[in-house]
């Protein structure tokens, strides 16, 4: 393999793993804070929260942040733990 070749390779892993969107349901840390009306800072102390008691899920998929198209944290809301309510910290 020359190096030109193993870049190119290299170049087409890294654009397919930029096009794997995020499914329905799964959102940005920058997301929710605009949904919940907080700073990110604090939406992403509420995530911490929920990740620890399993109450979120954590993903890499592609978004457009800041105006370029990269490789951010998704997450989801399961609603079978959430309401189970675990109460760690």
């Amino acid at each position: 393999m020359t190096p030109n070749d193993f870049l190119k390779k290299i170049l087409e892993i890294r654009a397919g793993s930029l096009s794997k969107p995020a499914p329905p349901g799964w959102l940005t840390q920058e997301q929710l804070a605009k949904q919940w009306g907080v700073k990110q800072t604090a939406a992403y102390n509420y995530l911490v929260i929920g990740l620890k008691n399993g109450l979120v899920k954590r993903e890499k998929f592609s978004a457009i942040t800041k105006g370029r198209k990269m490789l951010a944290w998704h997450y989801f809301f399961d609603e079978e733990k959430v309401n189970k309510g675990k109460n760690k910290r």
